[in-house]
């Protein structure tokens, strides 16, 4: 998460309501980076030969839990990602990678995850105005993704085989944004373009 977004989060009494707590900057040993890349699959970058000189990282709260594409949606866990991102949001912070992988359900709590992504006021390029747009357009893809995982097989008790064919096209509806909202209603289709399907009769005008 940007020390930015930590910082709207905790000027605002809201680290660790929403996402896991942020505890602040840490050095961190080499051996307890190459333990922490290896425990979560992670990729360690290449330092230059001979330093020895630790990093500085930000430490987390270590959270288990299954991500929304493991979990059976209820209505209530619905609305509590949509307090979740409305809250998120009131900080002036835009998530900017929500996805099924980034929201985290733990004893019918929410918390969203990886905000690496995340941009938050201020910010040298990304004026207010800009900045709504950004949540708008995240509220509408969280919306139509609720409004399609509602409607999953996966919440009526089926397969192994349907659940992960599930996953796959929940992923799908949460990347295409505008496309998912306006299957379910929460945006208008596109006016047609004028002209496409009677260039015919518009050439035959004098």
């Amino acid at each position: 998460m940007e020390c930015r977004a930590n910082k709207s989060l905790i000027d605002q009494q809201m680290n660790g309501r929403y996402t896991p707590i942020c505890y602040g900057w840490t050095t961190i040993s080499t051996r307890a980076e190459i333990h922490i890349a290896r425990r979560f699959g992670m990729q360690l970058w290449d330092r230059p030969p001979g330093t020895s000189e630790r990093i500085r990282g930000i430490l987390y709260e270590y959270i288990e839990g299954n991500t929304i594409l493991e979990t059976q949606i209820t209505y209530q866990i619905a609305q509590d990602i949509r307090i979740a991102l409305k809250a998120i949001h009131s900080a002036s912070i835009a998530h900017r990678d929500l996805r099924g992988s980034n929201i985290l359900i733990r004893k019918d709590q929410v918390r969203l995850i990886d905000f690496s992504h995340s941009c938050s006021m201020p910010h040298i390029r990304i004026t207010k105005g800009i900045l709504r747009e950004i949540q708008e357009d995240e509220r509408l893809k969280l919306e139509a993704g609720l409004s399609f995982l509602l409607e999953l097989p996966i919440n009526r008790s089926v397969t192994g085989a349907d659940i992960s064919l599930s996953a796959e096209m929940v992923d799908k509806a949460l990347a295409e944004c505008e496309l998912g909202a306006t299957r379910w209603g929460l945006m208008p289709p596109p006016p047609p373009q004028a002209g496409k399907h009677d260039s015919g009769a518009a050439s035959a005008e004098p």
